[in-house]
């Protein structure tokens, strides 16, 4: 599948495939941290995602996290990694809550859709979006400058990065050279804290 593709599938025929009440979505490049972690709080809430860099302000799309400081911000909750409620699932069809046709990334990309664009009619029908300082214990994609200085790995119940792959089942691959990923903030940091897990990483090399 396209991104587009995934996309639609997710937000209008996933549902179909639910007989529970929530599910976790895991991408292939994230995984489950520590599941002692979870706990029922989270089902509170019809969606829970990282809180990703990118957030829409009116009519502005702002990313690198310099949404910091906008009372108004609609901030991404990260898809690849996110526990979301039957109703969630479901509601796109239920109420007729229709995609906004973009054909290029991210805004074709369904998470970037249900946490900016259509969150508003979606919390008209009752579905609640968790509060960021609760989604950013619960997962966590890139860490930005002034949201993540006080996070402790060790608290996440999981992660998804399109540079990290569990290959095994602790056998990381980098799909990026470590001179890229070691300017993002605290990600170094946080791979480091994973070897301390006993997952093994595989860097980056160019052919």
């Amino acid at each position: 599948m396209t991104y587009k593709q995934y996309s639609l599938f997710v937000m209008y025929c996933l549902h179909t495939y639910i007989k529970t009440e929530f599910c976790l979505i895991v991408q292939d490049d994230g995984w489950v941290l520590n599941g002692e972690n979870f706990t029922e709080d989270y089902y509170q809430y019809d969606y829970v995602g990282a809180p990703a860099h990118a957030a829409m302000v009116g009519n502005n799309y702002y990313t690198h996290f310099t949404w910091l400081g906008q009372p108004e911000a609609l901030v991404v909750q990260n898809g690849g990694f996110s526990l979301r409620s039957r109703k969630f699932l479901r509601q796109p069809s239920k109420s007729g809550i229709l995609w906004k046709h973009f054909d290029v990334e991210p805004f074709c990309n369904e998470d970037v859709q249900l946490c900016t664009w259509l969150r508003p009619e979606l919390e008209k029908h009752g579905i609640k979006f968790a509060p960021i300082e609760v989604a950013k214990n619960f997962s966590m994609e890139y860490a930005g400058p002034g949201f993540h200085d006080d996070i402790d790995f060790s608290k996440l119940v999981g992660h998804h990065a399109p540079t990290r792959k569990l290959t095994s089942y602790n056998y990381i691959k980098i799909k990026a050279p470590l001179s890229e990923v070691s300017n993002y903030y605290r990600e170094m940091e946080f791979l480091d804290w994973l070897q301390t897990k006993d997952y093994v990483l595989e860097c980056y090399e160019p052919s």
